[in-house]
């Protein structure tokens, strides 16, 4: 019997799952592939991706360029080490990027921009990194209009910050009301040094590690090109 899509089954059906295929009883028999079956299971339930963007496939600007001269971590004097692009505790500095939204995306929901980064050396008690995303966002057929700002600062249970020590931190929320897949996202990442959209007082520089955008998903793809 021929393979048929999830979309397809009748409502009536049970699904039953297997770590290889898995048999759908009800009206109809077919044969579906084993993560589908889990993906059907879930639908009910809230489910996130990453849509990773990884700062070596983002540009500069030329004019308020983030430091990559200084090697992060080595094994000593015999490796060189391994880089990171290293943001000014004074003067904003800035990357661009763009990303498109996957075909799992859920049409229609917000999606949640936030970075991964480590600082320099150690901070005073309580000092804070603030970063910020400046973003345009349009479908297929829209135009791109003006940009929006939105900030973020460090979130820690830490008294201080710690050398080298992966951090998270949350940039907000993004409203995804009418996004569709493959719709894109132009942006720029910096640091907020000025502290103009939150508390930016760390007085060293802070080494990005990537930019991510957490978003739901309500499939593996999408059964056309262009459209769920």
């Amino acid at each position: 019997m021929a393979d048929k899509k999830i979309s397809n089954l009748p409502a009536a059906a049970s699904i039953v799952g297997t770590d290889v295929v898995a048999g759908v009883t009800g009206d109809t028999t077919v044969k579906v592939q084993a993560e589908e079956i889990l993906m059907v299971q879930s639908t009910s339930d809230i489910r996130y991706e990453d849509l990773r963007v990884p700062v070596t496939s983002t540009r500069l600007g030329g004019s308020k360029d983030p430091d990559f001269a200084v090697a992060f971590k080595t094994i000593g004097d015999t490796s060189q080490g391994v880089f990171l692009e290293w943001f000014d505790h004074a003067t904003e500095e800035e990357l661009y990027f763009s990303a498109q939204i996957p075909h799992a995306y859920k049409e229609g929901t917000d999606i949640y921009p936030h970075v991964h980064w480590v600082p320099e050396v150690d901070g005073a008690s309580g000092e804070q990194v603030c970063w910020g995303l400046e973003y345009a966002w349009a479908n297929i057929g829209d135009t791109f209009t003006t940009t929006t700002l939105i900030f973020g600062d460090t979130q820690t249970g830490d008294t201080h910050l710690v050398e080298g020590r992966h951090y998270y931190t949350s940039l907000g929320t993004i409203s995804g009301t009418g996004k569709t897949i493959s719709s894109m996202l132009l942006c720029r990442i910096f640091r907020d040094a000025t502290g103009t959209g939150g508390t930016d007082d760390y007085g060293d520089d802070a080494g990005l590690l990537e930019i991510d955008f957490h978003y739901q998903v309500d499939a593996i793809g999408s059964s056309e090109e262009l459209t769920k």
